[in-house]
């Protein structure tokens, strides 16, 4: 139980690192530009 509930968290928090990176690299491309 507890182990599952440690991987849905380590999952999101990959998740919002991507869309976070996502994010940065779309700012940077368009100031950028």
């Amino acid at each position: 139980k507890d182990n599952l509930y440690q991987e849905a968290k380590v999952s999101e928090f990959q998740a919002l690192r991507k869309s976070a990176q996502q994010q940065w690299d779309a700012t940077k491309s368009y100031y950028e530009a």
